[in-house]
């Protein structure tokens, strides 16, 4: 779901966010960190490959404080298809305040690239 052809100013701006990276596995990245305040409709497009081997697991969870005690999830999304060397991670929602999003890979072969690219939209609802 794309929503860059949404202009009205009943329910606010587009902003729109590139986001690539790289790591080796096994990763914890946090790809976007929201510090605005509001409620947001938010829209992912992501591309994440694994290079020369493959997944293990790669999960995206939306929220807050990932990976401590006080994990708050909005959204998550697991793609757990170990034969797989590409995931296309599509997701969308509603939240409120600072959110994460981030990202969990494993792949079969330790110490082996990870890439990642793909879009953020943020409609901050007014």
């Amino acid at each position: 779901m794309s929503f860059s052809s949404v202009k009205s100013q009943q329910f606010g701006n587009v902003v729109t966010y590139n986001i690539s990276g790289s790591n080796t596995s096994t990763i914890g990245e946090v790809l976007f960190d929201n510090k605005w305040e509001g409620s947001f409709i938010y829209s992912l497009s992501l591309e994440v490959n694994a290079n020369g081997t493959t997944f293990g697991s790669a999960t995206v969870k939306i929220g807050t404080n990932i990976l401590t005690q006080t994990e708050k999830i909005i959204n998550v999304l697991k793609n757990d298809v170990t034969a797989n060397n590409s995931y296309n991670f599509n997701m969308s929602g509603v939240a409120v305040d600072d959110f994460e999003i981030y990202l969990y890979a494993t792949t079969t072969t330790l110490n082996k690239t990870v890439t990642w690219s793909g879009t953020v939209q943020l409609i901050k609802i007014v």
